[in-house]
């Protein structure tokens, strides 16, 4: 009896430093410091710093980072934290860096997107007149190729639907950074600024426009953003014919969690109706990709160049620089042009002037999604 009284304390104390070691097993035997991007969450992962002895003070801050998004078990904890605690106890999400839940079923992003929308995120105004001037010398660049530049900022799901936000969520009483660039952008006669928000906010009226588990617009949202955008290019190119309502329908249905509910775990548990427009009678067809190269590390390499043609030089051409928003968008916005280039460029909205020099497009087309706008600096920066 005393020796099992013995055993008992090493059985335990051995399984206690098993547990805890399967961490540090699991970074020593497997890649996930390859891992660069999260498919269930559609966002790219922290890289692992490397060791600078030299400068020591940012190594752990961005180790954390790192390890937050690798370590061992983290997508099944999350799981278990929230069909547990955030789903069937709280209503509380299990990831609040990331997901916030709202009423009536609605998730929303956090990180950067609240932080835009409460005014914690703004910049000094030369950063705001340096995104200005990029988007000018573009302008004067593809002006110069014959080419006439659009741009057009896609709002963030809490600007549209804020009245299911928690209730900790507060707009900024002052312009946020959003607002005081796209005031700047409004001043620059070189390029055309089409906004999407207004009439957004005017479409909800007929039915929901973005996801309730996903930070995206859905089908009729993006239809409404066709809408705003091919008729602002159509006052320039009278020949473009835009698609009404009755030219297409909305396919694709099924049940499906978006990347908000996967994210929190939750897409065992939530779903909601995934769909999308085609036209009915699509003349666009997709065409053979020219072989532009995708930026290294990019985690979506087959959707980083999409094209399509139609068989009519009475249409112009158009490159169309986009995100993950525009995704619903290609099928509609192919019928209204000969030749139809998107180019997912891993959210750097860069000019691609190598793409556009060897597209020779009538029209550059560049969509940014509301937090990303100043990503646009890097390529300014270089």
């Amino acid at each position: 009896m005393k020796r099992l009284a013995h055993i008992y304390p090493v059985i335990l104390s051995l399984f206690f430093i098993g547990w805890i070691s399967i961490p540090l097993i699991y970074e020593s035997f497997t890649k996930s410091k390859d891992a660069i991007i999260s498919k269930m969450e559609n966002r790219m992962l922290a890289r692992r710093p490397l060791l600078n002895l030299t400068n020591l003070d940012s190594y752990p801050a961005a180790y954390e980072k790192f390890y937050n998004d690798h370590f061992f078990g983290r997508y099944e904890l999350i799981h278990l934290n929230t069909l547990l605690a955030g789903y069937y106890l709280f209503n509380r999400s299990p990831v609040p860096r990331e997901v916030a839940f709202g009423s009536n079923g609605w998730l929303y992003t956090t990180n950067k997107e609240r932080e835009v929308y409460d005014g914690r995120y703004n910049l000094p105004d030369d950063y705001v007149e340096a995104m200005a001037a990029e988007l000018n010398e573009r302008a004067i660049a593809y002006r110069k190729l014959g080419i006439t530049f659009y741009v057009t900022v896609v709002p963030m799901k809490c600007e549209i639907y804020p009245e299911f936000l928690p209730t900790y969520y507060t707009h900024s009483l002052k312009p946020t950074f959003t607002d005081r660039v796209m005031a700047v952008l409004k001043k620059d006669s070189l390029f055309h600024l089409i906004g999407l928000k207004d009439a957004l906010l005017d479409a909800k009226k007929t039915g929901e426009v973005y996801y309730r588990t996903d930070n995206h617009w859905n089908g009729l949202g993006a239809w409404y953003a066709y809408s705003v955008i091919i008729n602002r290019i159509r006052l320039d190119f009278p020949a473009i014919k835009p698609l009404d309502r009755a030219d297409f329908t909305f396919s694709d249905y099924r049940y499906a969690a978006g990347n908000l509910a996967t994210l929190a775990g939750l897409q065992h548990f939530i779903k909601e109706l995934i769909f999308l427009p085609h036209p009915l009678h699509a003349r666009a067809q997709e065409t053979s990709k020219f072989g532009y190269r995708p930026p290294p590390l990019f985690g979506y390499p087959a959707e980083y160049e999409v094209v399509r043609s139609i068989p009519d030089n009475s249409l112009p051409r158009i490159v169309v620089i986009r995100d993950s928003f525009f995704a619903p968008l290609i099928r509609l916005l192919s019928e209204n042009f000969s030749r139809s280039v998107y180019i997912f460029d891993a959210w750097k909205y860069g000019p691609n002037y190598d793409i556009v020099l060897n597209e020779k497009p009538d029209i550059v087309l560049l969509e940014i999604f509301e937090p990303n706008l100043q990503n646009i600096l890097s390529s300014y920066a270089r």
